[in-house]
């Protein structure tokens, strides 16, 4: 898991499902936005977690919204 600002992975695990749920609760604990990306750098999903930790989730991305 890479955080936006850094370059160097914050977290490594053995499967997508632990990154994704620990970049959950991250995203949700710092109030930031969690993107799920796929193993060519595709957006799958992205979650913004506001105050209060709720979500509002979003679905695929576009390759249009990819390159933004």
């Amino acid at each position: 898991m890479i955080r936006k600002s850094n370059e160097r992975a914050i977290s490594v695990h053995p499967t997508q499902a632990e990154a994704a749920k620990e970049g959950q609760d991250i995203a949700r604990r710092d109030e930031i936005k969690f993107f799920l990306r796929t193993q060519d750098g595709r957006i799958r999903e992205h979650y913004s977690y506001r105050e209060g930790g709720a979500a509002e989730k979003g679905g695929e991305m576009s390759e249009s919204q990819n390159l933004a």
